[in-house]
This record gives C-alpha cells, structure tokens and sequence, in this order.
C-alpha cells in the first residue's frame, strides 16, 4: 500500500465545511489587557438582497463601472430604486437593503465626456441574503461559515469610503485605500512616493462582529511635468542643464514610462488623457509624420506652427500613445503624469528602506494613527451605514490576554551554551551552534563587483567560513574564487561550471556564493512542508504557477502528495498534518475548507489573527496556541520571534522567488501581451525546479 492509500484510510472527518466550535479558552501564560485594532460593529436586519449587474458595452477601465453605476444610482434612486441606496461591488453585483420595486429592468445611462458614452445597464433579481448565520456564529454556535453575508458588509463598508468620503479622494488598491489627505506623502526618490493607507475587513468575533482597520503603505508616480519626472529617474540636478541622454538612460525612460497615464498640457482646458504604450526610438527633432496625404512635417514644426511652441527638449525621444497602426506621437515638455497612479514597478531596496521607516511607529502612535482614521471616515454619519443598520464603535476594542512563555531553544552540545531562553523575543548566536549544521565541502564564490579586488572577496569568505565553522556549519575554508567583468556573463558563467564540474570530477557543488554590485503579473501558488520532525526547523518547497488574481491553491492535491513522500523518505509516514495557510480573506474560507481540504485529503487519505477552518487534530485550546507560537521562534533567518508561523513566511519567499524568475520575461514582453495578459486563462510556465533543490530552503 502506497503512502497516498494509507492516508485514505487514516481517521478523517469530512463533515459538510463550518468552523469548528471553539474547544475552550487557553489559560496558559500571564494574563494582561491589549487594545486591539477591532471596533465593535452592530448591524440590524433590513432584509439583503442581491441583484446581478450587466453593463453593456463592458467597459475596459475598472474605474468606468463605477462612475456608470453611480450615474444610475443619482439619476434612478429616487424613482426607479423606490428610495434605496445600493452598495455595489464594482464589478456585477449590486446589493440593498430592501427589496427594490422590480425584479429585474434595463436602464440606459449616459457618461457625459469629449464623446458622450451611453451604456445599458440590466439589473436582475438574483436572491436573499440571510444574516441568520452570522447571528447564529457570534452566539458561539457551530455554523456553516456566513461567507456572502460578510461578503456583502465589507462591501458596504468599502462603498462608504470609496463613494461617501470623497472629500480624502481615496483610492483604492487591493483591498486597501490611500490617499495624500491622510499623510504628508513620502519622497522615496525617482519620482515615487510613499502614501499612508489603511485596510479595512468585517470580522465575526468570539464577541460579536468588529471592523478591523490597520495602516498600510504604498508606492504612487508622482504628479510632475513629465520632463521633470524624466530628470528624477535619470539623477540628473534640477537646476543643471538638461541637453542630452545616452543609451542607458533611454532603456530607464522606457522601462519607467510604459504604461504610465499622462494629459497634455498644450491644449488649454482640454487636459486629455492617455496611456504611455512606448518612446519612439528616434528623437524629437528628427521625428516625422504624415501631416496630410503625400505631405511629411516635423514633429517640432507641427507645436511651432499649431501651437506656438518652441520645444527646449527635442533631443528626447517622444511618447508614443497611440497604436501600433495609428501612432501618436507627444513631446515629454506638452505631457503631465496624472495623479493618483499606483507604482506597480518593483522599489530599489533605498526606496524600501525610506518606505519603511515612513511606516515604522511605536504602537501607540499607531494606535492613534488608526483611530484618527476611524473618526475621519465617519462611518455612523454616512447615508449607507444608515441604509443597511450599520454603527461603529470609534473606540478601539480591549482584549483579555495571556502572555506566553518564551520555548526554550536547543543548541548543539559541542557549544558552550546548548540551550537559550529568549528575552523579548530575540536572542544571538553568540556561544551557540546550531543542531544539523549543513557541510559543505565544495563551493566557489564569483566576483560581480567590478569595484572590490579580488583579495577582499577572498578575505570575505574566509571570514564567512570562520563565523560559519563558530555557528556549527562545517565548511571548507577556501573556496574557488571566480570574477565576472565582462558583459558575457551568460559564457562566463558556464565556463565556470565547467571548470567547477572537472575538478570535482563531475561531483554536484554544495553551495555558490555571488557578490553583486548594488542594485539601483501572474500569482505563484506555493507549499512548504517540514521535514525534520520533531525540530520542525526544514522545510521542503514546492511552487506552481497560477492564473490571473487566483487565490486558491491550484494543484493543491499533486503538490500534498510530493512532499509526503519527501517527508516519508526522511522520516517515515506522519501521524498529523498541520496546515497553516495565509493569503485569503474570511469570504473565501469556505473556499479553503470546501476546495483546498478535499484535495489534502485526497492527496494524503503582526500580532496575527489565526481561524481554525478545520481541526482533526482535536487540539485543545493551549496546545495549538503553543504550538503556533513555539513556531515563531523558529524562523531561519533571524534570531528573533516573528509574527506569524514560519511555514507562512518561507512559503512567501518561495513565491516571491517564483516572481524573480519570471520576471526577466516580463520585462522583455511587448505592450500589446502586457494588455493582454489579464484575460489569458493559463499562467506562465515556471522554470522547472530540481528535485535535488527542493529539499534544502534556498529561497530562503
């Protein structure tokens, strides 16, 4: 019998998915008060009601649905909606409070613009939402999980702040919201800003239902004339003349501009929008066009003799906007970047340092940061909160808590001290060796850095291997020493492995260091399992791509299977799974429990919130809170306690990797499949990992 078949006949529930009633209280630790980010929420029952929304033509910006439905809503509300004020999910979905007076109907909406735009809207009837069980699952009872009825009050809420406090112009991303309003916005430099933010979800509480809002930080395009903004992500001084761009600097403009929204500024009030598609790759002065059949004139001639204007800046290549068939073509010096553009582009590791000190505050300050966000947004004042009986207490709530006791960390016997309790959550290796250190008898490091000599590098890994050899890794102290200078890095590099595979006699190297210079789409599915039980300190990865914005894990059964048997190899079969999985909201637990189990089970017979989905384990209150907590302390990159279990966190860096991979592709693709590419149905192939590198952690 195979390892699959003897997990199908261990003893495993499969009850229809609900939450599991609590099993008790944990008593362990020293119990103390906290304030915790939850503001309790009352909601009467009004009777909800879903009804589905076509809007046609579809339109092609996110933002466009909105502006339609909110057109219809001014115009019909109080006529045609009998007085109701829907929340809408931007999307195809449109919820009230009340039955409106139809079943279903067709409405004709007209967005005034340079070319009016008329769009049908059907609204169709399609069914009841019941608040039953969520009354039922904060009374404590067992209960099939309240997805749609938390679905549609967090809808609510964000319609609340997208629609009824435009006065903070919020803007929305994922599923949180940001605005200038909130913070002073951060330089992070190259013509990127940090904007404060908040997230927002509606919870079910062991105490009744709560608003959890914390702060959060992202990157915008700052609003500049578009030569200033050139200037910014080329270094170059504001107050020094700007006559000239060399090969470099035209790859930066491009990867910079691709995409970014701008207006003109040459037309007076008619400030028209569009998207950044590519740079011509001649420059401004040189560049021609058909002006009329048979007739070409000058890009710089057609703003002379059009518009007055001289350009300063036509060594610069231009902005093409439109098509590949139909090319428009703007000076940089006529075009503005519009406001309020996420930065989606990956932040240099200085932009990331400035990010993160903008958002680094001592708890109380963010304390009052998150109620100062809450009294803000007013959302008992608001005209939805009071359609769908929803009140929010602005007073964050207290909690009875339990401080842990710290596990106690277990070292190898050869060091002086074999065992620590942390303070404070962190400790150091100081003294220590770890329990499984890896030997590593065959490594090389390779030189990127054109400016550090050769000796240094070599003084640094002899350092490395002496503060490895102190921390109980047996590694040889001299390794073979490459450099890379020359732009073939591609041959170099392959030279060296063959150099490398002769010397060791075809043997596989244990481990490459590279030292580098500074540095200046689809989702990745991703599973990590331990493999060393009972320390629980190695994991075994698995990744595989996912298709466009798909939370749940694809393949899910496949990848369970995979590291059972890895595990099986090291230790033999398990007794217990345990799965820690992050990265959904509450309105797609039952998706979890419904999709994501069953495929576990086929395939094996900040402070943080954790829901138990499903417990065949029957922990007991404490044990599992141990456990989780116990986890913490065993993150391999730190010497500290981190926030959330460490299988969480190592499966983030595994996608996060997935992303590198991927991402010399994404780079070189063109616009039209970048357009394309969030209605392709099938993900991007992923490299293939070697089977002998999934067992060690090397995304770690």
């Amino acid at each position: 019998m195979d390892l699959v078949e003897k997990f199908k006949t261990m003893s495993i529930h499969r009850d229809t998915p609900m939450f599991p009633p609590r099993p008790g209280f944990g008593v362990a630790g020293t119990p103390c008060l906290v304030t915790a980010n939850h503001f309790f929420t009352g909601v009467v029952d009004k009777g909800l009601h879903h009804y589905d929304v076509a809007i046609t033509p579809e339109p092609t910006l996110k933002a466009v649905y909105r502006k339609i439905i909110s057109k219809l809503v001014t115009d019909h509300e109080s006529t045609d909606f009998g007085g109701r004020l829907p929340a809408y999910d931007g999307s195809r979905s449109l919820f009230t409070a009340g039955e409106l007076p139809f079943k279903s109907k067709q409405f004709d909406v007209t967005l005034a613009g340079r070319d009016d735009r008329k769009y049908t809207v059907a609204i169709k009837h399609a069914t009841v939402v019941s608040l039953d069980q969520l009354m039922m699952l904060m009374g404590g009872r067992a209960t099939d999980i309240p997805m749609q009825a938390l679905q549609v009050l967090d809808i609510v809420l964000r319609d609340i702040v997208l629609n009824e406090r435009q006065d903070m112009g919020y803007l929305a991303v994922g599923r949180s919201f940001f605005s200038p309003v909130i913070d002073v916005p951060t330089d992070l430099g190259q013509g990127v800003q940090g904007w404060k933010g908040f997230y927002q979800s509606i919870r079910p509480t062991q105490n009744g239902l709560s608003v959890v809002l914390d702060i959060s930080s992202t990157a915008f395009i700052e609003p500049l004339p578009l030569i200033d903004f050139v200037k910014k992500i080329l270094g170059k001084n504001p107050a020094a003349p700007f006559t000239a761009i060399t090969s470099l600097d035209y790859v930066k403009m491009k990867k910079a501009l691709r995409g970014v929204r701008i207006e003109v500024t040459h037309r007076g009030d008619q400030r028209r929008k569009y998207k950044i598609a590519n740079l011509t790759l001649t420059r401004t002065s040189q560049l021609t066009f058909e002006a009329s059949p048979g007739v070409s004139k000058t890009v710089v001639e057609y703003f002379r003799e059009t518009y007055g204007l001289n350009l300063q800046y036509d060594f610069l290549p231009s902005v093409q906007v439109g098509s590949e068939q139909r090319p428009n073509y703007l000076p940089m010096e006529v075009c503005k970047i519009v406001p309020g553009q996420h930065y989606k582009k990956k932040l240099d590791d200085t932009q990331v340092k400035a990010l993160m000190s903008s958002t680094c505050r001592r708890p109380n300050d963010r304390e009052k940061d998150i109620c100062r966000i809450v009294e803000r947004n007013e959302y008992n004042s608001t005209r939805r909160a009071n359609e769908f009986g929803i009140e929010v207490d602005y007073n964050p709530t207290s909690v009875q808590a339990r401080i842990l006791p710290a596990p106690t960390l277990k070292y190898h016997a050869t060091g002086s001290e074999t065992s620590c309790c942390p303070e404070k959550g962190s400790w150091n290796m100081r003294s220590k060796k770890v329990v499984d250190g890896a030997r590593i008898r065959n490594w090389a490091c390779v030189n990127f850095c054109g400016t550090l000599q050769q000796n240094e590098a070599q003084n640094f890994c002899s350092q490395l291997a002496r503060m490895c050899s102190n921390s109980g890794v047996r590694i040889d102290s001299n390794p073979r020493m490459f450099r890379i200078t020359s732009p073939n890095t591609e041959a170099e590099l392959r030279g060296i492995h063959q150099t490398m595979w002769t010397s060791l006699g075809g043997q596989k190297i244990d481990l490459l260091l590279a030292i580098l210079p500074n540095g200046n789409g689809s989702l990745y599915g991703y599973v990590v399992a331990s493999l060393d039980w009972p320390e629980v300190a190695k994991y075994n990865g698995v990744v595989r791509a996912q298709g466009h914005r798909v939370e749940i894990i694809n393949g899910l059964e496949d990848i369970v299977k995979e590291l059972l048997l890895s595990f099986q190899k090291e230790n033999g079969k398990p007794q217990q799974l345990i799965f820690y999985r992050d990265g959904v909201s509450e309105g797609q637990f039952k998706q979890v429990l419904e999709q994501e189990i069953p495929e576990i089970e086929k395939g094996t017979s900040r402070p943080t919130h954790y829901h138990v989905l499903r417990d065949d384990n029957k922990f007991t209150a404490d044990s599992l809170q141990s456990l989780t907590y116990n986890l913490c302390y065993t993150y391999s990159s730190c010497c500290r306690s981190v926030s959330i279990a460490p299988p969480a966190y190592y499966a983030h860096k595994l996608a996060f990797r997935a992303r590198m991979y991927m991402s010399q592709a994404s780079d070189a693709a063109s616009v039209s499949s970048h357009a394309s590419s969030a209605h392709a149905a099938a993900p991007r192939k992923l490299p293939e990992i070697k089977n002998e590198l999934k067992r060690f952690m090397f995304y770690c």
